[in-house]
């Protein structure tokens, strides 16, 4: 078992290399250090350009509907219109005022200051395009205390950091079954008190922008919306709150992962998402600095980067800096990164599905974030309910550097390295609680404990591991198991070394090739400790219970039989019987 000690000693200095010289803006690796902050910074700032400053416009001559409050625009000059001109519409209009738009473009970026609704032909009618062109101002301006929006087209066809529509003030603006795309690094920018509520509607940044961004104490309601093509999909900061039911987000980010998929960042930014699917994106869904994400009853599939080289991510979900994630409900399938916790944030996964998570690369800036759930630093806590998590390509859990795992009602099956990871070597004791879990088939270790880390499970069980059940490994690693059952393992069932302790109680341990071993064969410094109270050792095809030399273990109580050998020590090592 000496291998595994090396390798991730090795593993965790190539992540240390790796960290000090990525220097990406949101590239933070879980292996690294506590108290270190690789993102820059006191506070890491949402990815993003800022609108540019309003410029004057050209005077307009002001004109009258025929029809007052009732407005006719066609493109192509029909004479029952009210007019073509859209600049010239819109500096008319009055509060109250519907403006009813002929299939057509009106090219022209021009602002709303007062409550009035632009409606477009209804479906298979032709389409009434808004055409901004104009990069050195907004496309759209909304200031007007309600405005909507049905059936029309926004396109911003001018490259630079103005966004298609600016939202400001106590605007509320209504959306329904209508498409902005952008040229530009912003699609919709809400800021200060306004608010926007999309029904139906698609947003596009196709040169790498952000579709829609929620700033200051904007609000927003989203209903069967669409995201595409994106650098960034949604952000969410400051003290914006957002909540949204049934859209998509596909095609998010960069090849090489840059961008947010969703961003929220900011102690009282909130975002709240039902039944929505993620399909495709490259970039991470990220709450930070205190931001809250709250995701359930979706499904995410065919997320995440590919391995070359160039290629960052920060997990395909992540908290960082204080923010609280909590997903419910939610089907995760075949995605190349994961799930990751770091700098002090919460992760809460109740009632979720992870299949297929992961991606076996040698590009060390993603091998932290391929597997399935990850945690890191002091005050991380992840806290996992009624999950089923199968067939990780890498670990299953992996958790470090001082942060926290509670389990309870899992399933894990299948994982190609171990069940849970917990501990690194120079990282600070992570720590974690087990109840009711169930581990099946992992291709290393179902468990592995290091680093002074602590483990305490109670009524699981553990089947079929390629390597060791549970191994606890390191000064002051300690594994406290009640009540489980650790069968089928395919080298030991449990095994304390490196002087790390054992203690068992109530507990099965059967048709394992080796069942309780203290330490590790043939050197005194692998030493460990394991003590056995009122536990089963029975069918073990080597040795029921055994100690290597200078290593010491302990049963008392429980049965000791149909072992090929019950007890087996090394010179040096005791095995000791109590009743």
């Amino acid at each position: 078992m000496n291998w595994r000690a090396l390798l991730q000693n090795q593993w965790f200095q190539l992540c240390l290399l790796v960290a000090a010289l990525s220097g990406g803006v949101m590239i933070y690796n879980i292996a690294q250090k506590p108290g270190s902050d690789i993102v820059g910074g006191n506070g890491t700032p949402i990815p993003g350009p800022s609108p540019s400053a309003s410029v004057s416009r050209r005077a307009i001559t002001k004109i009258k509907a025929k029809k007052r409050g009732q407005w006719i625009v066609d493109s192509s000059g029909a004479g029952d219109a009210d007019g073509g001109d859209i600049e010239t519409v819109a500096a008319s209009l009055s509060d109250g005022d519907v403006v009813n738009l002929r299939a057509g473009t009106y090219t022209g970026n021009f602002e709303v200051n007062v409550s009035a609704r632009f409606v477009g032909p209804a479906s298979g009618r032709g389409v009434a395009t808004i055409r901004g062109v104009d990069a050195q101002r907004a496309g759209l301006t909304i200031s007007g205390k309600k405005v909507g929006f049905e059936n029309v087209s926004l396109s911003f066809e001018a490259a630079g950091d103005s966004p298609a529509v600016q939202i400001s003030r106590e605007a509320a603006v209504e959306m329904t079954n209508c498409a902005m795309t952008t040229q530009s690094k912003f699609g919709i920018l809400v800021s200060e008190s306004a608010s926007l509520t999309a029904q139906g509607t698609q947003f596009r940044a196709v040169d790498a922008g952000c579709c829609l961004k929620y700033q200051g104490t904007a609000q927003g309601t989203l209903n069967h919306c669409s995201f595409l093509a994106g650098r960034w999909g949604m952000e969410v900061i400051n003290a914006a709150q957002v909540q949204g039911s049934n859209c998509s987000f596909q095609q998010i980010g960069l090849v090489n992962g840059a961008g947010l998929t969703l961003g929220v960042v900011g102690g009282r930014a909130s975002l709240t998402l039902d039944a929505c699917q993620f399909d495709g994106n490259t970039a991470t869904i990220m709450a930070d600095e205190g931001g809250t994400l709250h995701l359930t009853g979706s499904t995410f599939r065919n997320n995440g980067v590919t391995g070359e080289g160039e290629n960052t991510s920060s997990g395909m979900i992540c908290a960082q800096h204080g923010s609280r994630v909590s997903l419910k409900d939610n089907v995760f399938e075949d995605n190349r990164q994961g799930l990751v916790a770091v700098g002090g944030s919460s992760f809460v996964l109740e009632r979720t599905q992870m299949r297929r998570t992961g991606l076996v690369t040698e590009n060390q800036k993603l091998k932290s974030y391929c597997n399935a759930v990850g945690a890191n630093d002091q005050g991380t806590s992840v806290n996992v309910m009624g999950c089923t998590i199968s067939d990780s390509l890498n670990d299953a859990f992996n958790v470090s550097g001082g942060a926290n795992l509670k389990m309870v009602e899992t399933t894990i099956t299948n994982s190609n390295l171990c069940a849970l990871t917990l501990g690194f070597a120079n990282t600070a004791a992570a720590q974690a609680v087990l109840n009711n879990v169930r581990i099946k088939g992992s291709h290393s270790d179902a468990i592995f404990v290091n680093s002074g880390s602590q483990l305490d499970m109670q009524s699981c069980q553990i089947a079929n591991s390629d390597f060791v059940g549970v191994e606890v490994q390191g000064n002051g690693s300690q594994g406290k198991i009640a009540n489980s059952t650790i069968t089928g393992c395919k080298s030991i069932g449990l095994d304390a070394n490196l002087d790390a302790t054992i203690v068992a109680s109530g507990c099965t341990i059967e048709a394992t090739t080796r069942g309780a071993q203290a330490g590790l064969p043939n050197d005194p410094q692998k030493r460990g400790s394991v003590f056995l109270t009122d536990c089963t050792v029975r069918g073990n095809s080597v040795f029921g219970v055994g100690a290597c030399r200078d290593a010491i273990l302990v049963m008392k109580g429980g049965f000791l039989g149909g072992n090929k050998q019950n007890t087996w020590h090394e010179s040096g090592g005791t095995v000791r019987l109590e009743r």
